[in-house]
């Protein structure tokens, strides 16, 4: 019953934590007016930093219902807990968001495990793998892990395509041009 429920709400903040890789709070504080041509105008919770995050293109169609949700039940917050037509508080978020990870792992049993705070470490490994600069990823998760070793080994995994691409690029007889 409640796992019906929540989908829609909890599908906007996944898709937000996958492909926007923004924190829990940060979803779950975000107001419907934040949301404007496609970007997202965002002070991140943990250190009060402003962003305009440029919404990935599979983010849109969920904001767009997220926010005609919100409008109908006359609310500002963005993301609605269906059950209760209010926003999500954070102890009601962890449990449907376990129930959902609960349904997803029988189909897919490796995310059995999975933290909210995995898809925005997912993101960054993403980004990565994707040939993006470190220093990019950190203007997105609005951190410094292009010169945090710890943070860095914390959000991006190491990776064997990211190895190949570099090995594939040292060429010890290319001429250097001097700058």
């Amino acid at each position: 019953p409640l796992i019906g429920h929540a989908l829609m709400s909890m599908g906007t903040a996944i898709a937000l934590g996958i492909y926007n890789g923004q924190r829990q709070e940060d979803l779950l504080k975000a107001k419907r007016a934040d949301f404007r041509d496609g970007n997202w105008d965002l002070v991140r919770s943990k250190r009060g930093n402003h962003s305009n995050i440029t919404l990935h293109p599979k983010v849109l169609p969920w904001i767009n219902v997220a926010r005609a949700l919100s409008e109908a039940h006359n609310r500002d917050e963005l993301i609605i807990y269906e059950g209760t037509q209010r926003p999500f508080v954070a102890n009601t978020f962890s449990k449907i968001f376990s129930r959902v990870r609960g349904r997803a792992a029988k189909i897919v049993p490796t995310v059995g495990t999975l933290q909210f705070r995995d898809l925005r470490r997912s993101t960054a490994t993403h980004a990565r793998e994707a040939g993006i600069d470190e220093r990019d990823i950190a203007d997105l998760l609005g951190n410094r892990l292009d010169t945090n070793a710890g943070l860095n080994s914390r959000y991006i995994s190491a990776s064997d395509e990211a190895a190949a691409r570099t090995v594939a690029a040292i060429d010890p007889d290319a001429e250097r041009i001097a700058s």
